[in-house]
């Protein structure tokens, strides 16, 4: 299981990128604005080109959006020598680390703990890392979709 951890620390020296941060910002702003969920941005490209920089330095500048906590995942999608994490696996991963007591983290496929799960999330911001593929973000996406308490 990959643990998750509390946002990485944000780069010193990032630049560049100003119209996208400014986009994504405000897409995250206008949905919390209008009490819809969250939209789902995916950061794409060749490995070492910084998408975790800027996922990360993005979440810095959203955390009074996420006033409960800010959690950060990588998912060994491209990760030579390590398996992709699991949905299920990951999900689990950031409960522990929201603080969700063990014997209520869901096992398996039931949808029911799954959504009493997400609610406890709260007001989350999620950071992930290194999706192998899309199927790989499925539940963790319907996790960041929790509405505010």
């Amino acid at each position: 299981m990959s643990a998750a951890l509390v946002l990485r620390r944000d780069t010193t020296v990032f630049t560049d990128r100003t119209a996208e941060l400014e986009a994504l910002v405000r897409s995250v702003q206008e949905a919390q604005e209008r009490g819809e969920a969250l939209p789902v941005h995916v950061i794409d490209g060749m490995p070492g080109v910084g998408k975790t920089a800027f996922a990360v330095h993005a979440a810095h500048l959203m955390t009074h959006m996420f006033p409960d906590r800010q959690l950060f995942v990588n998912l060994n999608g491209p990760t030579t020598g390590r398996s992709p994490v699991q949905p299920g696996d990951a999900l689990a991963s950031l409960l522990a680390a929201a603080g969700v007591p063990a014997g209520q983290i869901p096992v398996g496929d039931n949808a029911t703990p799954v959504t009493e799960a997400r609610v406890a999330m709260g007001r989350t911001r999620l950071s992930e890392k290194g999706a192998a593929d899309p199927g790989q973000r499925g539940q963790l996406r319907t996790a960041r979709a929790a509405p505010p308490r």
